[in-house]
C-alpha cells in the first residue's frame, strides 16, 4: 500500500480529503427532533409542545412541530379583532381558538385580505374524539379553504356548522391557517367571527371592517333601516322590506331559482323600487362590496316607448361593475338567467346602458329588474339611472321629437359646431381635425366597443378635376397583454352622403381592418370620388374591455398618371406644382413623353429637319426616343453646296480640280492640289505644291540650267501651237484622224523631256504623271 500511495499522490490527497469531510460531519450536531419544539415518539411522530394553546398563549403544530400556532380568544360579533403577519415563501402560521358553546353558533365567517404576494387560508375544526387531529403544515386534511385573495385582493367564506364533516358532534375548537404560496413573501389580514346567523363584514361609516350578522353590524341595531335581524332559533335572518326598498327577494314561483351567492340568504343584497309614474330616477355613489349584488324595480307599461338604463362607473372607485335586466324575476351571471345585454359587456367600461324600444323584442310590458354586480377584485362606486322617453333618448337635447303617423318616433337633431349631432336619439357627434401644413391631424382616445366620428373636408371643383389623391390614415395602440385569445381588431370606415350619414360597422363605404398595433393603414380616394358629396370617417374600437389610442389624418396628395405601378410610368419623376403643392405632374426622362411619361419622345427611325447655318438642311434621326443633340444623320444641300464627308452639313467648295502651275522664273512646274482640311471642310487649293509633281531644275535629276529669253519665246510659240494642234486634233479626232494626232503628241512630249522628270509614281504605265493629273491651266 506504502508504494501505490507514493507512486500516485493524487489518490493520498483524494483519501485525506475524504477522511476530513468524514470527520467534520461526524463533528456536526444532528438537528434536534421535532425541530426543537416537541418530543420524537417511538413511532418517530412528534408530539409538538402546546398545540392547542389557549387565548394570549403560544404553541407549535405540523408534522415536525415547524408550525407556529397562536391562541385567540373565541371570536363573536361584538368582540373580535384582526390579525395580520407577513410569511416566508411556503411558511406556514395557524391561530387557534375554542368554538362557541353549540347552541352559540351556527356560522364562521372569515374575511383574508391580501397586502402583497399570495396568502392562502385553511380551516380545521376539531371535537372530543379528534384528539389527535393537528395541522400539518401542507394542504391536506383540511375542512375548507379559500386560495384566491390574489386574484380578489380581499376574499370572504362563511362555513356552517351543519356542512361539517361531524354536524352531530359539537365542536370544541378550531384552527385557522395562513401560507404563502408560490415564491414570494406574504403579507396579509385575517378576521373571523362566529355567528348565529349568517355573518359576514362591512365598512362602518368610519370606513373601519365590522362584523355583521345580517348583513347588519351590532353597533346599528337601533337605526330606522337595517337590512334584517337573527332569529336565532331557526338560524336564518329575517330580512327587511321599506317603502322603496327591500332586503327580501320577490315572492313567487318565478323566484324560486335564486342562487345564494345574490346575498338574500344574510339580507346583504337590496332591491331599490323606481316609482311607476317616475320618467327619471338615479341613485348616486351607490358602494357595492366586492363580488355583492343591488337590483333596481320598475315598470314597461304599454304606453313606454323607449325606456333606458344606465350604470356610469365612478372615474377612480369605480372597481368593475356588470348591469344585467330580467323580466318579472332576479337576473344573475349566469348565461341565460337575464335577457339583457344579449352580448358580454366588460365591467372596466366607464358607461353601460339597456335601452328597450317599443318594437324590440325585448319590449315586454310588466315588471323588470336591473342588477349590478361588483367585480371579486374590488369594491365598486357608480351612478344608476332609470329613464322613460317619448323619443329615442329624448333627442338628448339636441333635437326635436317626431311623431310619425304610423306610430314611429324619431328626432330630427340639430347642428352642433361640427356638422349635425349624430343616432337615433342625437347622442353623437363629430369630433374635430386640426389643420396643418400637411392636412389634417387627430389623436385621442377611444373607449371598449365605442365610435369616434369625423366630417372630413370639402372638396371643391377645381382639385376634383385635378390628378389628387386624398389619404385617410390611422394607426392605433392599446395593451392587449390581459387576452388570452386574439382580440377583435379596430376598424377604419368612410361613407359618402350628407352628414347624417354617418359609418358603423354595418353601414361603410370603405373599410380597413387595421390588424397589426403601431402599423398605419390607409383608404385612398380620388379626388373626382369626392366631389358633389359629403365624406364622412369614423373609428370603431370592438375591444370589448381595453380602450385604445389612436392618431388619424387626412391629406390631400398630389399624384401622376403612370401606366405601371412606379411613378410616371417608371420614365419620370413626380413633382410637386409649386404654387399648388397638392397637384403634381410628370417630369419625363429624355426619350420619354405624355402626362404619364409612356410615349417615345419620337417614333423610331424618323428624322427631324434642323434649319442649318446655311447652304442646306440637317436631318436627325431618332435613336431610342430621342434625337442626337448634334451633328446630322442625313444632309440636303442645295447648289453649289454639296454633302460634307462626315455628315455634319452642307460646304461649299472654293475648287473642283487640282491646279497646274508653272513657275517660269524658277524653270519649275508642279501640281496644287484641291483637297479638304478635314472631313467636313470645304475643298480648297493648297498653298503648296504637290512635291511628287515637281518638275524643272529643282525637279530633275541633272544639273539646272537657266533658259535665255530667245528659248522662252520658242517655248511660247510651242504651247501656242500645241494649244492650235489641240483644237485640231479635236476637229480632226472626229472625223478619223485620232491616231496620227497621237503619234504626233508622243513625238513632242519625247522631244520635251529633257527638261522634265518622269513621274516614277506611275513608272510602268502607259500614261505619264501628268496624263495622271486632274488640274487646271493658269
Amino acid at each position: 500500500r506504502l508504494s501505490v500511495v507514493m507512486k500516485r499522490p493524487g489518490l493520498l490527497a483524494i483519501a485525506l480529503a475524504l477522511v476530513v469531510g468524514v470527520q467534520s460531519v461526524r463533528s456536526e450536531a444532528p438537528p434536534p427532533p421535532c425541530s426543537g419544539h416537541g418530543t420524537l415518539n417511538p413511532d418517530s411522530t412528534c408530539s409538538c409542545e402546546n398545540p392547542r394553546p389557549a387565548a394570549g398563549a403560544t404553541g407549535w403544530t405540523g408534522g415536525l412541530c415547524q408550525v407556529p400556532v397562536v391562541g385567540l380568544a373565541t371570536q363573536t360579533i361584538g368582540t373580535n379583532e384582526a390579525q395580520s403577519d407577513s410569511l416566508e415563501s411556503a411558511a406556514w402560521k395557524c391561530y387557534h381558538m375554542a368554538t362557541p358553546a353549540a347552541t352559540d353558533w351556527n356560522y364562521l365567517s372569515l374575511e383574508l385580505k391580501q397586502l402583497d404576494g399570495d396568502p392562502d387560508v385553511y380551516g380545521m375544526l376539531y371535537n372530543a374524539s379528534d384528539d389527535g387531529r393537528y395541522p400539518t403544515g401542507n394542504t391536506q386534511g383540511w375542512d375548507f379553504r379559500e386560495v384566491s385573495s390574489s386574484a380578489r385582493g380581499s376574499v370572504r367564506l362563511t362555513v356552517g356548522k351543519r356542512d361539517w364533516a361531524h354536524p352531530n358532534d359539537a365542536a370544541e375548537g378550531v384552527y385557522l391557517c395562513v401560507t404563502a404560496y408560490g415564491d414570494r413573501v406574504a403579507s396579509y389580514e385575517l378576521r373571523s367571527v362566529f355567528t348565529r346567523c349568517p355573518g359576514s363584514f362591512a365598512l362602518d361609516e368610519s370606513g373601519a371592517a365590522v362584523a355583521t350578522q345580517c348583513s347588519t353590524p351590532s353597533s346599528s341595531s337601533s337605526s330606522t333601516d337595517v337590512p334584517g335581524a337573527c332569529d336565532e332559533a331557526s338560524g336564518t335572518c329575517a330580512c327587511k322590506t321599506y317603502a322603496d326598498h327591500a332586503y327580501v327577494a320577490p315572492e313567487g314561483s318565478d323566484h324560486d331559482d335564486v342562487p345564494p351567492e345574490l346575498g338574500f340568504d344574510s339580507c346583504a343584497a337590496r332591491i331599490d323600487f323606481v316609482p311607476t309614474a317616475s320618467k327619471s330616477e338615479s341613485w348616486d355613489d351607490v358602494t357595492l362590496a366586492a363580488d355583492a349584488w343591488t337590483f333596481y324595480r320598475f315598470e314597461i307599461t304599454d304606453d313606454d316607448y323607449q325606456v333606458q338604463v344606465s350604470m356610469e362607473r365612478d372615474e377612480e372607485e369605480g372597481g368593475t361593475a356588470r348591469l344585467f335586466l330580467r323580466h318579472e324575476t332576479l337576473p344573475d351571471s349566469r348565461w341565460g338567467h337575464h335577457d339583457l345585454p344579449d352580448d358580454f359587456v366588460s365591467g372596466t367600461r366607464p358607461t353601460q346602458e339597456v335601452i328597450v324600444t317599443r318594437g324590440d323584442v325585448a319590449f315586454v310590458a310588466g315588471t323588470w329588474y336591473a342588477g349590478v354586480h361588483a367585480g371579486a377584485d374590488a369594491s365598486s362606486k357608480f351612478t344608476l339611472t332609470v329613464q322613460r322617453f317619448d323619443c329615442p333618448r329624448d333627442c338628448s337635447g339636441r333635437g326635436e321629437c317626431i311623431h310619425e303617423q304610423n306610430g314611429t318616433r324619431t328626432c330630427a337633431c340639430d347642428t352642433g359646431p361640427l356638422g349635425p349631432y349624430l343616432g337615433p336619439g342625437c347622442e353623437e357627434e363629430y369630433s374635430g381635425l386640426t389643420p396643418s401644413a400637411d392636412g389634417w391631424h387627430v389623436n385621442g382616445t377611444l373607449g371598449a366597443s365605442d365610435y369616434d366620428f369625423f366630417a372630413l373636408p370639402d372638396i371643391d371643383i377645381r382639385e376634383s378635376k385635378r390628378q389628387i389623391e386624398l389619404v385617410l390614415s390611422a394607426r392605433y395602440d392599446r395593451d392587449e397583454t390581459s387576452y388570452y385569445w386574439r382580440p377583435e381588431r379596430p376598424v377604419l370606415l368612410l361613407n359618402h352622403g350628407d352628414r347624417s350619414a354617418f359609418p358603423s360597422a354595418d353601414n361603410y363605404t370603405f373599410k380597413v381592418t387595421m390588424e397589426e398595433r403601431s402599423k398605419e393603414y390607409s383608404i385612398q380616394l380620388c379626388a373626382a370620388q369626392m366631389r358633389g358629396s359629403k365624406w364622412q370617417a369614423a373609428l370603431y374600437n370592438p375591444a370589448r374591455t381595453v380602450p385604445m389610442e389612436y392618431s388619424m389624418s387626412f391629406r390631400k396628395k398630389g399624384v401622376c398618371p403612370s401606366a405601371t405601378d412606379g411613378e410616371c410610368s417608371d420614365n419620370g419623376d413626380c413633382v410637386a406644382d409649386v404654387t399648388s403643392p397638392d397637384f403634381a405632374t410628370c417630369r419625363c426622362k429624355t426619350g420619354w413623353a405624355g402626362a404619364d411619361c409612356n410615349f417615345r419622345a419620337c417614333p423610331e427611325g424618323s428624322f427631324i429637319a434642323v434649319p442649318g447655318e446655311g447652304h442646306g438642311t440637317c436631318y436627325r434621326e431618332c435613336v431610342d426616343g430621342k434625337h442626337r443633340p448634334d451633328g446630322c444623320d442625313r444632309v440636303a444641300c442645295d447648289p453649289p453646296a454639296r454633302s460634307a464627308a462626315d455628315g455634319s452639313g452642307c460646304v461649299i467648295d472654293e475648287c473642283s480640280n487640282d491646279l497646274f502651275f508653272v513657275d517660269l522664273g524658277n524653270d519649275v512646274s508642279c501640281v496644287k492640289r484641291c483637297v479638304a482640311s478635314s472631313a467636313g471642310s470645304p475643298k480648297k487649293l493648297s498653298e503648296e505644291c504637290d512635291p511628287d509633281t515637281v518638275r524643272g531644275a529643282g525637279g530633275s535629276s541633272g544639273p539646272r540650267r537657266r533658259l535665255g529669253f530667245p528659248v522662252v519665246m520658242v517655248l511660247i510659240v510651242v504651247a501656242l501651237s500645241v494649244f492650235a494642234g489641240g483644237a485640231g486634233y479635236y476637229a480632226y479626232s472626229s472625223c478619223g484622224g485620232a491616231e496620227a494626232f497621237g503619234a504626233l503628241r508622243g513625238a513632242l512630249a519625247w522631244g520635251s523631256g529633257r527638261g522634265f522628270r518622269r513621274y516614277d509614281r506611275f513608272e510602268g504605265e502607259r500614261f505619264d504623271d501628268f496624263a495622271a493629273a486632274d488640274f487646271d491651266t493658269p
